[in-house]
Protein backbone atom coordinates (compact mmCIF):
# COMPACT_ATOMS: atom_id res chain seq x y z
CA UNK A 1 0.00 0.00 0.00
CA UNK A 2 1.29 3.08 -0.71
CA UNK A 3 0.11 5.67 2.22
CA UNK A 4 -0.13 9.42 1.81
CA UNK A 5 -0.39 11.72 4.83
CA UNK A 6 -2.23 14.92 5.26
CA UNK A 7 -2.97 17.67 8.11
CA UNK A 8 -6.71 18.41 8.16
CA UNK A 9 -7.80 20.07 11.57
CA UNK A 10 -5.09 19.04 13.76
CA UNK A 11 -5.69 15.37 12.37
CA UNK A 12 -3.52 13.40 10.82
CA UNK A 13 -5.10 11.29 7.84
CA UNK A 14 -3.81 8.26 5.83
CA UNK A 15 -4.98 7.30 2.71
CA UNK A 16 -4.17 4.05 1.19
CA UNK A 17 -4.14 3.00 -2.30
CA UNK A 18 -4.48 0.10 -3.26
CA UNK A 19 -1.54 -2.19 -4.93
CA UNK A 20 -2.84 -2.41 -8.37
CA UNK A 21 -4.13 1.44 -8.36
CA UNK A 22 -0.47 1.99 -7.29
CA UNK A 23 0.98 -0.14 -9.56
CA UNK A 24 -0.49 2.00 -12.06
CA UNK A 25 0.55 5.18 -11.09
CA UNK A 26 4.50 3.72 -11.05
CA UNK A 27 3.44 2.94 -14.94
CA UNK A 28 2.48 6.47 -16.05
CA UNK A 29 5.27 8.02 -18.24
CA UNK A 30 7.12 10.47 -16.49
CA UNK A 31 8.45 13.67 -18.01
CA UNK A 32 11.90 12.51 -19.73
CA UNK A 33 14.85 14.32 -19.08
CA UNK A 34 16.44 14.17 -22.58
CA UNK A 35 19.40 15.94 -24.56
CA UNK A 36 21.13 12.58 -26.12
CA UNK A 37 22.65 14.50 -28.51
CA UNK A 38 23.70 17.48 -25.61
CA UNK A 39 22.58 19.53 -28.80
CA UNK A 40 20.66 21.93 -25.55
CA UNK A 41 23.38 21.94 -23.19
CA UNK A 42 25.76 22.92 -26.04
CA UNK A 43 23.57 25.98 -27.18
CA UNK A 44 22.64 26.86 -23.80
CA UNK A 45 26.23 26.59 -22.22
CA UNK A 46 27.47 28.86 -25.14
CA UNK A 47 24.94 31.71 -24.74
CA UNK A 48 25.13 31.84 -20.84
CA UNK A 49 29.29 32.22 -21.28
CA UNK A 50 28.93 34.85 -23.57
CA UNK A 51 27.23 38.84 -22.70
CA UNK A 52 23.65 38.15 -23.74
CA UNK A 53 22.38 41.76 -22.02
CA UNK A 54 19.22 39.21 -21.35
CA UNK A 55 20.54 37.21 -18.84
CA UNK A 56 21.44 40.31 -16.58
CA UNK A 57 25.12 38.93 -16.11
CA UNK A 58 27.52 40.92 -13.43
CA UNK A 59 31.17 40.25 -13.12
CA UNK A 60 30.78 38.71 -10.28
CA UNK A 61 28.28 36.00 -11.84
CA UNK A 62 28.61 32.34 -12.06
CA UNK A 63 25.81 30.50 -13.68
CA UNK A 64 25.92 26.70 -13.14
CA UNK A 65 23.95 24.41 -15.81
CA UNK A 66 21.79 22.14 -13.13
CA UNK A 67 19.55 19.55 -15.51
CA UNK A 68 18.12 19.72 -19.19
CA UNK A 69 14.19 19.46 -19.21
CA UNK A 70 12.46 18.17 -22.36
CA UNK A 71 8.72 19.34 -23.05
CA UNK A 72 6.25 18.92 -26.32
CA UNK A 73 7.93 19.27 -29.70
CA UNK A 74 11.02 19.01 -29.35
CA UNK A 75 11.33 21.80 -26.98
CA UNK A 76 14.13 21.50 -24.07
CA UNK A 77 14.73 23.55 -21.12
CA UNK A 78 17.70 24.46 -19.70
CA UNK A 79 18.00 25.15 -16.04
CA UNK A 80 20.87 26.98 -14.42
CA UNK A 81 21.72 28.09 -10.89
CA UNK A 82 23.04 32.09 -10.29
CA UNK A 83 26.00 32.80 -7.69
CA UNK A 84 27.62 36.14 -7.57
CA UNK A 85 31.42 36.30 -5.84
CA UNK A 86 30.82 32.50 -4.29
CA UNK A 87 26.85 33.17 -2.99
CA UNK A 88 24.36 31.75 -3.64
CA UNK A 89 21.72 34.09 -5.54
CA UNK A 90 18.02 33.48 -4.18
CA UNK A 91 15.74 34.42 -6.87
CA UNK A 92 19.15 34.35 -10.08
CA UNK A 93 18.22 30.87 -11.93
CA UNK A 94 17.48 31.15 -15.55
CA UNK A 95 16.13 28.90 -17.66
CA UNK A 96 17.20 28.51 -21.41
CA UNK A 97 14.60 26.98 -24.20
CA UNK A 98 15.95 25.30 -27.05
CA UNK A 99 14.31 23.34 -29.88
CA UNK A 100 15.29 19.49 -30.52
CA UNK A 101 18.32 20.96 -33.52
CA UNK A 102 19.42 22.74 -29.98
CA UNK A 103 18.56 26.47 -31.67
CA UNK A 104 17.99 29.00 -28.79
CA UNK A 105 13.87 29.79 -28.78
CA UNK A 106 13.73 32.00 -25.58
CA UNK A 107 15.55 32.80 -22.08
CA UNK A 108 13.39 33.02 -18.44
CA UNK A 109 15.20 35.17 -15.84
CA UNK A 110 14.12 35.15 -12.35
CA UNK A 111 16.01 38.86 -11.44
CA UNK A 112 15.17 41.65 -13.30
CA UNK A 113 18.19 44.00 -11.84
CA UNK A 114 21.88 43.36 -12.91
CA UNK A 115 23.60 42.56 -9.28
CA UNK A 116 26.46 45.31 -7.72
CA UNK A 117 26.37 44.50 -4.00
CA UNK A 118 29.31 44.19 -1.24
CA UNK A 119 29.44 40.65 0.21
CA UNK A 120 30.51 42.29 3.43
CA UNK A 121 27.99 41.85 6.12
CA UNK A 122 27.34 44.17 9.03
CA UNK A 123 24.68 42.07 10.74
CA UNK A 124 25.68 38.90 12.48
CA UNK A 125 24.56 35.84 11.62
CA UNK A 126 23.68 35.64 15.44
CA UNK A 127 21.55 38.58 15.21
CA UNK A 128 19.44 37.83 11.84
CA UNK A 129 19.10 34.13 13.06
CA UNK A 130 17.49 36.05 16.53
CA UNK A 131 15.06 38.41 14.25
CA UNK A 132 14.15 35.77 11.83
CA UNK A 133 13.11 34.23 15.25
CA UNK A 134 10.70 36.54 15.53
CA UNK A 135 8.42 36.06 12.85
CA UNK A 136 6.72 32.84 14.12
CA UNK A 137 4.77 32.68 17.10
CA UNK A 138 6.02 28.86 18.32
CA UNK A 139 9.25 27.60 17.45
CA UNK A 140 10.59 24.49 16.94
CA UNK A 141 13.40 24.30 14.81
CA UNK A 142 15.91 27.28 13.25
CA UNK A 143 18.49 26.39 10.79
CA UNK A 144 21.78 28.06 10.99
CA UNK A 145 21.84 31.49 8.69
CA UNK A 146 23.52 31.72 5.27
CA UNK A 147 24.58 34.65 4.16
CA UNK A 148 23.03 34.98 0.20
CA UNK A 149 22.46 37.51 -2.21
CA UNK A 150 18.58 38.40 -2.74
CA UNK A 151 17.98 39.12 -6.21
CA UNK A 152 14.30 39.89 -5.66
CA UNK A 153 13.55 43.59 -6.27
CA UNK A 154 16.57 45.39 -5.79
CA UNK A 155 19.49 42.89 -5.06
CA UNK A 156 21.16 42.95 -1.16
CA UNK A 157 23.19 40.43 0.89
CA UNK A 158 20.63 39.24 2.92
CA UNK A 159 21.39 36.45 6.09
CA UNK A 160 18.59 33.65 5.15
CA UNK A 161 17.37 31.55 8.06
CA UNK A 162 14.66 28.79 8.21
CA UNK A 163 12.62 28.76 11.56
CA UNK A 164 9.58 25.72 11.60
CA UNK A 165 6.98 26.12 13.44
CA UNK A 166 3.73 28.05 13.63
CA UNK A 167 2.20 31.29 13.40
CA UNK A 168 -0.81 32.37 15.33
CA UNK A 169 -2.87 30.63 12.92
CA UNK A 170 -1.09 27.59 11.09
CA UNK A 171 1.87 25.49 10.94
CA UNK A 172 4.99 26.95 9.06
CA UNK A 173 8.30 26.57 7.69
CA UNK A 174 9.36 30.15 7.35
CA UNK A 175 12.43 31.02 5.18
CA UNK A 176 13.28 34.75 6.04
CA UNK A 177 15.61 37.38 4.76
CA UNK A 178 17.39 39.62 6.90
CA UNK A 179 19.39 42.64 5.50
CA UNK A 180 22.87 41.59 6.15
CA UNK A 181 23.56 45.54 6.17
CA UNK A 182 20.51 47.13 8.51
CA UNK A 183 19.38 43.94 10.27
CA UNK A 184 15.85 44.24 8.65
CA UNK A 185 13.44 41.72 7.24
CA UNK A 186 14.02 42.13 3.48
CA UNK A 187 11.66 39.48 2.53
CA UNK A 188 10.10 36.09 3.68
CA UNK A 189 8.43 33.41 2.40
CA UNK A 190 6.45 29.85 4.12
CA UNK A 191 7.02 26.31 2.44
CA UNK A 192 3.66 25.85 4.06
CA UNK A 193 0.43 26.84 2.17
CA UNK A 194 -3.40 26.83 2.48
CA UNK A 195 -5.18 24.56 0.71
CA UNK A 196 -8.44 25.52 0.41
CA UNK A 197 -10.92 23.62 2.39
CA UNK A 198 -8.25 20.99 3.07
CA UNK A 199 -6.45 22.99 6.05
CA UNK A 200 -2.86 23.75 5.58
Amino acid sequence: LTAIGGLFAGTIITLAVPPAAAAAQAAQPQAAVVDPAGLAATAADALVAGDDARLLKSPGDNLVRMNVQSGGNGLQYVAYERTYQGLAVVGGDMVVVTDSAGKVLNTAVAQDRVIDVGTTPKIRAKQAQNTAKGQLAVIEAVSAPRLVVLAWGAPRLAWETVVTGASATAPSKLHVFVDALTGKVADSYDEVRAGTGNGF
